[in-house]
């Protein structure tokens, strides 16, 4: 598959994909594209390695996904919070996804509400 002569749209479509093989997904997570790294973020099949590289990435949006992928494991939950603990301003969008994620430990729930509060629920 020849990812460098793809569209943007085309990228997001092969990312949606559950069957999109694994080393494709792994390339994706390097695409220039924002929206092509969100998606694949949010691709149930994406290897934990990759959902590792994307935990840092300076987008918002690819950080949210991670949190809405019901796939996402605990350990890595806690790795994007304590990203998120570690900007200037953390995005609420990213912690309400991690609050609301069901992998997401209860200790780390309560760091959250201890350093920000309520997570509010118009969020």
């Amino acid at each position: 598959m020849d990812l460098k002569n793809m569209t943007r749209n085309d990228k997001i479509k092969v990312a949606l994909n559950p069957n999109t093989p694994v080393d494709i997904l792994l390339k994706l997570t390097k695409d220039k594209n924002e929206w092509v790294r969100a998606t694949v973020a949010q691709n149930p099949n994406i290897p934990v390695e990759g959902l590792r590289k994307l935990i840092t990435d300076d987008k918002y949006t690819v950080r949210r996904q991670i949190a809405l992928n019901p796939k996402v494991p605990r350990t890595l939950l806690v790795m994007l919070f304590e990203y998120e603990k570690s900007l200037a301003l953390p995005v609420m969008y990213v912690l309400k996804n991690l609050y609301r994620h069901a992998n997401f430990p209860e200790f780390a729930k309560r760091v959250m509400t201890t350093l920000y509060g309520d997570i509010p629920e118009w969020l």
